[in-house]
């Protein structure tokens, strides 16, 4: 059932991917499986994989779009907020998403000997983004290439062969 779970977790992420302009997720998972799930049909925006392991931390070096944020232990339910704030900055640190960000977080770390349930979350990164003097005084405008209407065509000029003429009658 749990993989079941991980993978409509996985599409809602992808969807918001889209929807809401993600520009970073950051995924808690110890042996990787959660990670490799966010990164299989490839997100516009980078993924910040929360590992303790060394191994996972490792392989997501060969994975599209993922980058390791090592921890010494693994995260509990008690650190888990410290620790996301922490990948969060990460992320910032390595320009891996701006500040004011809209962040995707997939978690649910498990205290020992209990089952995990994930869980999913959207986080803002800390600081206010200031677009640059150059794109402001640009004064870029988007143009709009779509028709709002319709002017009908006369037909008047035309002049269409008769039956007759055309089937030799």
């Amino acid at each position: 059932m749990q993989p079941l779970v991980d993978e409509h977790l996985r599409l809602t992420i992808l969807e918001l991917d889209f929807d809401l302009c993600v520009f970073a997720i950051v995924v808690f998972s110890e042996g990787g499986y959660r990670a490799n799930l966010t990164s299989k049909y490839r997100p516009a925006c980078p993924s910040v994989v929360v590992t303790s392991n060394a191994s996972v931390a490792r392989h997501t070096n060969m994975i599209y779009g993922q980058y390791a944020y090592q921890l010494s232990a693994p995260a509990t339910p008690e650190t888990e907020s410290a620790t996301l704030t922490a990948a969060v900055q990460f992320a910032l640190d390595k320009s891996l998403c701006k500040a004011g960000a809209t962040i995707a977080v997939i978690s649910g770390v498990s205290a020992p000997g209990t089952d995990t349930v994930p869980k999913f979350g959207i986080t803002v990164a800390p600081g206010v983004f200031v677009p640059s003097a150059a794109s402001a005084s640009a004064g870029v405008k988007t143009v709009s290439l779509r028709a709002t209407a319709i002017s009908p065509v006369s037909y008047t000029h035309l002049t269409l062969p008769t039956m007759s003429s055309t089937w030799g009658g």
